[in-house]
């Protein structure tokens, strides 16, 4: 039951904010394709991650896969504020 609340909120929290940062990040023209590749991507996590668990499980253990696909995920959003969303804010997010 908690696991279940926890992943409903966590989607229902992340699938609106994902479509609102599309919508922030890129120019209008290119909106409908972000969108696209973002629903791609996020629908693939929930094909890849369980396969990636189970793989890397085998040779590092569980709870090291959880740390290392949790760092995985962490720097990519790093990576994502430091060299898009930063330069999109100094510029500002209403460019055409």
């Amino acid at each position: 039951l908690l696991g279940g609340t926890i992943t409903g909120v966590g989607i229902g929290a992340a699938w609106p904010m994902l479509l609102a940062l599309v919508s922030d990040i890129l120019p209008p023209h290119l909106r409908p394709k972000g969108t696209a590749v973002t629903v791609l991507l996020y629908d693939s996590a929930w094909l890849l991650t369980p396969l990636l668990v189970g793989y890397f499980a085998g040779f590092i253990g569980l709870s090291r896969t959880y740390i290392a696909l949790s760092l995985f995920g962490l720097t990519a959003l790093a990576a994502l504020y430091v060299f898009r969303w930063i330069p999109v804010c100094r510029e500002g997010i209403s460019r055409k």
